[in-house]
């Protein structure tokens, strides 16, 4: 607060520091304003709020409640493998699955029969509808050439010659 423009200009004194006049503070009272301001700070740092009072300008509906603290979680709390196993049968069952075992042994004749796995990998060779092995044929320097297949001799491969 300007003593100096009070004394020149009422009027802008008046306008400019109007809250102040309105208090009752003075330009002699500020330092004590502010020296019990910081004592007041230093003795108890956190804000005292009335239970209705929500921030500076809201007020909310009811008191809060100390005891409820929701903390906030953003990532996904560690499962032990209990949890994870009982998880993985729950959407089993969802899809109607009732034996793992079953399921695994379905997959196993399906990849078995339909031919993959085979070749380079060293997997089984496919079936064809009578349930034998599929004859394979390789190719060599001279052209195709039939091979047996697992099991067979290199004559019962061999198509006819006529």
């Amino acid at each position: 607060m300007d003593a100096k423009l009070q004394g020149d200009d009422e009027e802008a004194y008046n306008r400019q520091f109007s809250r102040f006049v309105g208090a009752g503070i003075g330009a002699d009272d500020l330092e004590a304003l502010y020296t019990a301001a910081h004592a007041a700070i230093r003795k108890d740092p956190t804000k005292k709020r009335a239970a209705l009072e929500l921030g500076y300008f809201k007020k909310r509906e009811a008191p809060k409640d100390e005891k409820k603290v929701v903390k906030k979680r953003f990532n996904k709390a560690r499962q032990s493998i209990e949890q994870r196993k009982a998880r993985i049968r729950q959407k089993l069952v969802a899809k109607g699955v009732t034996s793992i075992k079953a399921e695994v042994d379905a997959f196993n004749t399906f990849v078995r029969n339909s031919g993959r796995g085979v070749g380079a990998s060293g997997g089984p060779p496919p079936l064809g509808p009578d349930g034998k092995p599929v004859v394979v044929q390789k190719k060599k320097k001279g052209g195709w050439e039939t091979a047996p297949a697992e099991g067979e001799s290199k004559e019962e491969a061999a198509p006819e010659a006529e």
